[in-house]
């Protein structure tokens, strides 16, 4: 019924904990697992010792349809393309299938299925119950085999406003910089014990240069990494050298 074009955009992020947006557990078919497949294995040619993290909350898909009387070539989020791809296997699924096949929360998964049911967009999908917004547990949601557009490209991607927008993605920005900085200070917590315990004591600038050098995930700050020496003093992991405060000495727990 459809085919999963090679071309994912703008959905693939190289993480090292640098990507500060929201991921959601999304299960995606086998057709997308084959894109996603070529993508790991160039960019494993191209950036050696890297780690690749899908994020299936952003960006778009291309998905072309094999069913209709016209080529469609439909614009979809990830979301909804694992959902669309389902029904190369099946027809019809409940909404509870839907939900145990994609692993995504009902709220979300809602969401996309309101575009792809919508009658203002050609309905895609056929939802059992039309006359409330809500999907029920058992609800079918089947394929329209008879769908048809005026336009050949077809974009199913959920409209939200600005304000919105932004409101909702300063707010998730915000979360994910705290979480994200969360990581960082035990990896670099961790990291400055690890060369103290093999070296016992040592002076600030080169604890410095030491941890920068021995973190990949993401570039240091000097900033950040004196303040996670300060908590290590404090929460007597280390304590200073009483005759050089510029030097510290690694207290055995």
């Amino acid at each position: 019924l459809f085919q999963a074009e090679d071309g994912i955009r703008d959905v693939e992020r190289s993480r090292g904990l640098g990507d500060v947006y929201k991921r959601q557990v999304c299960k995606l078919p086998d057709d997308m697992n084959l894109c996603t497949k070529k993508f790991e294995d160039f960019y494993k040619l191209e950036h050696v010792g890297r780690h690749l993290v899908w994020n299936a909350g952003v960006g778009e898909c291309e998905v072309k349809s094999l069913f209709c009387a016209k080529p469609y070539t439909f614009i979809l989020t990830v979301y909804q393309s694992s959902v669309l791809l389902l029904y190369n296997n099946a027809d019809c699924y409940t909404f509870q299938q839907l939900i145990d096949q994609t692993k995504l929360p009902t709220e979300i998964l809602k969401k996309q299925l309101l575009n792809l049911t919508n009658p203002k967009m050609g309905k895609l999908l056929i939802k059992a119950n039309l006359k409330t917004p809500n999907f029920t547990p058992d609800e079918t949601v089947q394929i329209n085999k008879v769908f048809a557009s005026t336009s050949l490209r077809v974009n199913m991607v959920p409209i939200v406003s600005k304000k919105k927008a932004s409101d909702e993605h300063k707010k998730e920005f915000d979360e994910e910089i705290k979480e994200l900085n969360k990581q960082r200070a035990a990896i670099l917590q961790a990291t400055i014990v690890k060369i103290m315990k093999g070296r016992r004591q040592e002076r600030h600038n080169e604890l410095i240069t030491e941890t920068i050098k021995l973190i990949n995930a993401f570039k240091p700050d000097p900033v950040l990494i004196k303040q996670q020496i300060e908590w290590l003093i404090e929460n007597e992991y280390l304590m200073r050298d009483e005759k050089d405060k510029g030097k510290y000495i690694y207290k055995p727990q």
